[in-house]
């Protein structure tokens, strides 16, 4: 429930009411109602936020059932629902235990999803821990779950997102689910966020490790997934082999006897019911599947890799490769289709067909895979179901199969540690590399070093669409940065400077450099950091015909005025700066002619937003953060003027100076 809006008001009141007659520590109390209002506005805003929030869904790794009732789970889930909305008061911790494939995970999803639970639960965040993990990133997991980021949080130390975390839970009753945890460590340096509130809060946390269940349940009763029955299994197969449809008797007995194979491990059973729904429906076709399903007489977890290593076998070759390619991404990270067709393509493992792209090839290999439930896609919304902002995922176990069988086949080695290669290596390697087709194929390469940006590097990468480039000075500039016209291709740049040369150096280098510069035409989007050119010089930017997007980072550009060329900018949209000393902007609506977002960071000395900004028909947005208070009111007074001209289709974000708001 909304805190009461009267606290507030009252204190005002109250404040207001002080002026009007003598008192001994006026000053002093004015300040401390001032800020109890403060305080009480911070409250009112955190709870208002909320019903703008989108709350983090469950991975997508969950094989055993989407919408409905998992097969085979509904006691489990009925166990865990209970212990959840129970009637003890303190935080209590809900350990569930069991080894990779058994569904750990996707019990964890379908409660958290449960409306029951959301319904009883104030707030509910979802975090994947895994076996390398960076705590910031975790803390801004929680909080993405629990309310809207801002950009500025993004970048904020342990300590801000802890407070910012602790704000939000404290006296809410809330639920937290820790999944895939692998260490008493792990579990230590989260814990701490998570305040008891004596109101019911749970924690639930997947781990395969007892010794961690044991650690961080104390005095909890551990959940532990069990391997599944000869029925269940059944049960679950069938779902997968064949649908909403019924088995057909002549291969009951076969499948019962494959189900069994399986030993009760319900992503085996996924797996193997994936690879039934893809071939005959006859007795010969089973019964082959039915051989081939070897097992030890351990019941561990090398029986669920040699049973899925049967449905990689039963792949055709062009999807084995895509299916391996699957290995080079990290453990439970967010990968995106988009992501996945653009490297399937650039590293040349589909064959383009006459009515077909190589996207849309890709694309149903994807879904093959999926259909095979050795990958999960996420399919929310009513958009095509393999729009470039979805997200692929794939097992643990499955992940496994594909690093082993890649090494085995020498398909590709992934990686770690003192083994793994930097960025600055890539150079040196190339040579080696020139007799491989994939350069030519190459799209995107990102944070290399400018002695990388040679003639001979750019023309074997002709087709090179987007690059990341940091120099240790920006006098390295002149003698890489021209190559780029090599690359004709090239559609998004970044740019970054670490240091600078002396104040006497750096006029007399721009001077010699700046009127040579020349960036590729097609470039859509733009990052500069550090790079320190003057204003004056923003031609060599603005003449872009093509440029959709720039980011000025880090005193990109310098110097106390900018004052566009009409003429320039023509289809930029989004304009972002982020550290500059700019004092006077002199801009109209001419200038930006189609601008939709205008954000502006730490310009502390940004004395106004110019007023003919907020004249642009296209302009939905412009936010304000660490800036001048006077920024601050033109900006306010550009909605101000808009709303009485009767826009409503701008929107302004103001974030105070010297304070973080999310």
């Amino acid at each position: 429930m909304m805190p009461s809006l009267s606290i507030f008001e009252r204190s005002m009141e109250l404040r207001d009411k002080m002026f009007e007659f003598p008192y001994p520590g006026l000053d002093k109390l004015i300040k401390r109602i001032d800020s109890i209002a403060r305080e009480a506005k911070d409250i009112m805003e955190w709870y208002s936020d909320e019903e703008d929030h989108v709350h983090v869904e469950p991975p997508t790794r969950c094989y055993l059932g989407e919408k409905s009732i998992p097969v085979g789970l509904d006691d489990d889930l009925l166990i865990i629902k209970d212990r959840l909305t129970g009637s003890e008061s303190k935080l209590e911790v809900i350990p569930i235990l069991g080894m990779g494939g058994i569904g750990k995970t996707t019990l964890a999803a379908n409660v958290y999803s449960d409306p029951l639970i959301e319904y009883h639960f104030d707030a509910r965040a979802w975090i994947t821990v895994s076996q390398v993990y960076n705590v910031p990133d975790i803390l801004v997991q929680v909080l993405n779950s629990l309310r809207k980021l801002s950009d500025t949080m993004l970048h904020q130390s342990e300590d801000e997102l802890s407070e910012h975390i602790h704000k939000i839970l404290c006296g809410r009753r809330y639920l937290i689910v820790m999944d895939d945890v692998w260490s008493t460590k792990s579990w230590d340096d989260f814990r701490r966020y998570f305040p008891d509130n004596k109101n019911g809060s749970r924690i639930i946390l997947t781990t395969r490790l007892e010794r961690v269940a044991i650690y961080a349940g104390s005095s909890s009763r551990l959940h532990c997934m069990n391997l599944w029955c000869d029925q269940k299994s059944w049960e679950l197969l069938c779902a997968k082999a064949f649908g909403e449809e019924c088995c057909p008797g002549q291969l009951m007995e076969i499948g019962m006897e494959i189900a069994f194979r399986c030993k009760g491990l319900p992503l085996a059973i996924v797996v193997i019911g994936g690879l039934l729904s893809k071939v005959k429906r006859t007795p010969g076709e089973w019964k082959n599947v039915l051989h081939k399903l070897h097992y030890s007489a351990n019941e561990d977890e090398d029986d669920c890799f040699n049973t899925l290593l049967l449905s990689y076998n039963h792949l055709p070759q062009h999807l084995k490769a895509c299916f391996l390619y699957m290995g080079v991404f990290p453990e439970d990270t967010k990968i995106y289709v988009s992501q996945v067709i653009k490297l399937w393509v650039a590293e040349g493992f589909l064959k383009q067909n006459r009515s077909k792209t190589l996207e849309e090839v890709a694309e149903e290999c994807i879904s093959e895979l999926a259909q095979r439930n050795l990958i999960s896609v996420s399919s929310k919304g009513k958009e095509r179901y393999y729009c470039r902002n979805k997200i692929v995922s794939i097992h643990d176990c499955l992940r496994e199969l594909c690093i082993r069988k890649a090494q085995e086949v020498k398909f590709l080695h992934v990686m770690n540690g003192d083994d793994a290669r930097t960025r600055e290596d890539f150079p040196s390697l190339l040579p080696g590399w020139k007799t491989y087709a994939f350069l030519e194929n190459l799209q995107t390469l990102s944070e290399v070093s400018a002695s990388f940006c040679t003639k001979e590097v750019f023309q074997e990468i002709p087709n090179l669409k987007k690059l990341g480039i940091w120099m240790e000075t920006w006098d390295q500039a002149p003698f890489y940065f021209n190559n780029l016209a090599c690359l004709q291709k090239l559609e998004v740049l970044k740019c970054s400077v670490r240091s600078f040369p002396t104040e006497q150096v750096f006029p007399l280098l721009n001077d010699a450099f700046l009127p040579k510069l020349a960036f590729p035409i097609g470039l859509k989007e733009l990052t500069l950091r550090g790079c320190r050119i003057p204003w004056k010089d923003m031609t060599i930017v603005g003449s872009l015909p093509n440029l959709e997007r720039l980011k000025l980072r880090d005193y990109a550009f310098v110097g106390p005025e900018w004052e566009p060329t009409e003429g320039e900018f023509m289809q930029l949209n989004f304009l972002y700066i982020d550290g500059s000393d700019l004092v006077q902007w002199r801009a109209d609506s001419i200038h930006f002619p189609i601008l939709r977002h205008l954000i502006i960071e730490n310009c502390l000395k940004l004395e106004a937003v110019p007023y003919g900004i907020g004249e642009i028909p296209s302009l939905q947005s412009i936010e304000l953060d660490e800036s001048s208070p006077s920024a601050v009111t033109s900006a306010e007074e550009i909605l101000e003027e808009q709303r009485s001209l009767g826009n409503d289709s701008l929107h302004v974000h103001i974030y105070e100076v010297g304070t973080t708001f999310s």
